[in-house]
């Protein structure tokens, strides 16, 4: 009588690991989260390199976040408004401005852009600049995590979006608590359209009413942790804001 042989499960076969496996392994265990965090980092000076990269470099850098895209005499009549703000100290080569803008709409702001006057909607334009204000939004948060900025322009929305009262430097800090500007927005902003500067000098006026001028605190780390260039920084914040015509 023949015997019932049973089958039997095959045995699960184990490869060994090989010494940089085990390694790798073992890093990614221990090491998760400060690489990740490291490569979150890397990642936002990189975009923001590349973003910088396509304007050219001023030595004081001034972020844009604002409902409106700047013509090239915009621009021009920007930076040259605010280089007139800039201390001309004896000996010593004017600074110069740039500004890394990153343009940012509101939905109601894109319907009325693409709308004509007989009241046609461009679908396809409004699809294009919606996609590029969000990706300016998104792109504008990981520039102020930089440090290469500390003076801000801003709309109401993004000021609120990017929580920028966490990283602005109070009001109170820089004139006290009894001499807070009357264009002050809140305890951390200026609003802008209430300043003598924007009223003096018309070539600005492209910029809403409502737009906010904000410093913000120096950091540990980028260019504002250098106590000089965030003295400049806060110069011409303070020139701004204190600007009477002439």
């Amino acid at each position: 009588m023949e015997k019932k042989v049973e089958k039997q499960e095959a045995a699960e076969i184990v490869l060994p690991k090989g010494r940089i496996a085990a390694w790798l392994e073992n890093f990614w265990y221990h090491y998760k989260w400060p690489t990740l965090i490291a490569a979150f980092f890397v990642f936002v000076f990189v975009v923001c390199f590349v973003q910088c990269s396509t304007n050219e470099r001023g030595d004081l850098t001034v972020g844009y976040a604002v409902g409106w895209t700047m013509t090239s005499e915009e621009r021009a009549a920007l930076i040259g408004a605010m280089e007139a703000m800039m201390p001309n100290e004896d000996g010593k080569e004017p600074l110069s401005l740039s500004i890394a803008d990153y343009p940012v709409y509101s939905e109601e702001e894109l319907q009325k852009k693409f709308t004509d006057e007989e009241g046609n909607f461009s679908l396809t334009a409004y699809e294009s600049m919606r996609q590029q204000s969000n990706r300016n939004m998104q792109t504008f948060g990981n520039y102020v995590m930089t440090g290469d900025c500390a003076l801000y322009l801003m709309r109401e929305s993004v000021y609120r979006a990017q929580n920028m009262t966490a990283l602005a430097a109070p009001l109170e800090d820089i004139y006290g608590a009894d001499a807070i500007p009357a264009s002050a927005y809140d305890a951390y902003a200026i609003r802008l359209g209430d300043t003598a500067f924007y009223q003096y000098y018309a070539a600005i006026r492209f910029l809403p009413e409502d737009t906010l001028l904000v410093l913000s605190k120096p950091y540990v780390f980028g260019n504002i942790s250098d106590e000089e260039i965030y003295g400049e920084f806060e110069q011409l914040f303070r020139a701004i804001v204190e600007f009477q015509a002439p």
